[in-house]
């Protein structure tokens, strides 16, 4: 099996090497942290009613903002 940097991965039709996943990885979560606090509770929420939509709302508290 191959090692390091030589590593192909597959996600759906692109082909990128190990390194190029961290990098976007990093870059992903640095844009995240740049994101403003207002907009990251916007996120939330939207992740909540997600969950709730899936689990038919049993016992799940979706905030109101």
């Amino acid at each position: 099996m191959k090692k390091g940097k030589d590593v192909k991965i597959v996600i759906g039709k692109r082909v990128i090497t190990r390194d190029e996943l961290f990098k976007k990885k990093e870059e992903f979560h640095r844009a995240q942290a740049r994101m403003p606090f207002e907009e990251k509770i916007a996120v939330l929420v939207q992740l909540q009613k997600i969950y709730a939509s899936l689990k038919r709302g049993k016992g799940i508290t979706v905030w109101k903002i």
